[in-house]
Protein backbone atom coordinates (compact mmCIF):
# COMPACT_ATOMS: atom_id res chain seq x y z
CA UNK A 1 0.00 0.00 0.00
CA UNK A 2 1.42 3.10 -0.93
CA UNK A 3 1.23 6.20 1.03
CA UNK A 4 -1.23 9.35 0.47
CA UNK A 5 -0.19 12.74 0.21
CA UNK A 6 -1.66 13.19 3.95
CA UNK A 7 0.70 10.87 4.92
CA UNK A 8 3.82 12.20 2.65
CA UNK A 9 3.37 15.78 3.96
CA UNK A 10 3.35 14.42 7.53
CA UNK A 11 6.80 12.23 6.90
CA UNK A 12 8.06 15.62 5.26
CA UNK A 13 7.24 18.19 8.13
CA UNK A 14 8.71 15.32 10.81
CA UNK A 15 11.88 15.36 8.90
CA UNK A 16 12.07 18.87 9.05
CA UNK A 17 11.19 18.65 13.16
CA UNK A 18 13.99 16.53 13.38
CA UNK A 19 16.41 18.51 11.77
CA UNK A 20 15.18 21.77 13.77
CA UNK A 21 15.16 19.43 16.75
CA UNK A 22 18.55 17.66 16.32
CA UNK A 23 20.22 19.72 13.64
CA UNK A 24 23.08 21.34 16.15
CA UNK A 25 24.44 18.36 17.39
CA UNK A 26 27.90 17.32 17.23
CA UNK A 27 26.71 13.69 16.27
CA UNK A 28 24.07 14.82 14.07
CA UNK A 29 24.76 13.46 9.89
CA UNK A 30 21.43 14.59 8.58
CA UNK A 31 17.41 13.42 8.23
CA UNK A 32 15.39 11.87 5.62
CA UNK A 33 13.18 9.95 4.80
CA UNK A 34 13.29 5.81 3.59
CA UNK A 35 11.80 2.40 3.25
CA UNK A 36 11.65 -0.01 6.61
CA UNK A 37 10.18 -3.17 5.63
CA UNK A 38 6.83 -1.89 3.45
CA UNK A 39 6.66 1.00 5.49
CA UNK A 40 8.11 4.81 5.03
CA UNK A 41 9.89 5.89 8.06
CA UNK A 42 11.96 8.59 9.23
CA UNK A 43 15.29 8.20 9.34
CA UNK A 44 18.02 9.62 11.60
CA UNK A 45 21.74 9.92 10.52
CA UNK A 46 23.90 9.46 13.39
CA UNK A 47 28.00 10.28 13.26
CA UNK A 48 29.13 6.30 13.48
CA UNK A 49 31.76 7.26 17.06
CA UNK A 50 28.75 8.18 18.87
CA UNK A 51 27.45 5.79 21.44
CA UNK A 52 23.59 6.13 20.21
CA UNK A 53 22.28 4.57 23.38
CA UNK A 54 23.50 7.60 25.18
CA UNK A 55 21.94 10.03 22.74
CA UNK A 56 18.94 9.09 24.42
CA UNK A 57 16.87 9.14 20.64
CA UNK A 58 13.64 8.55 19.48
CA UNK A 59 12.46 5.21 18.07
CA UNK A 60 9.88 7.08 16.83
CA UNK A 61 8.71 10.95 16.38
CA UNK A 62 5.40 11.98 15.57
CA UNK A 63 3.98 8.92 15.13
CA UNK A 64 6.55 7.53 12.26
CA UNK A 65 9.50 4.98 13.19
CA UNK A 66 13.11 6.53 13.59
CA UNK A 67 15.74 4.05 11.74
CA UNK A 68 19.27 5.15 13.56
CA UNK A 69 22.05 5.28 10.89
CA UNK A 70 25.22 5.24 11.24
CA UNK A 71 26.65 7.63 8.71
CA UNK A 72 28.54 10.85 8.94
CA UNK A 73 27.01 12.71 6.36
CA UNK A 74 24.43 11.58 3.55
CA UNK A 75 25.35 12.55 -0.01
CA UNK A 76 23.18 12.30 -2.74
CA UNK A 77 23.55 9.34 -4.88
CA UNK A 78 24.64 10.80 -8.08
Amino acid sequence: MSPGPDDLDALRAAKDALVERFGAEPWFGGAGIGRVGENLALRLNVDPAVEIDQLGLPQTFRGFAVELVRIKTYRPRG
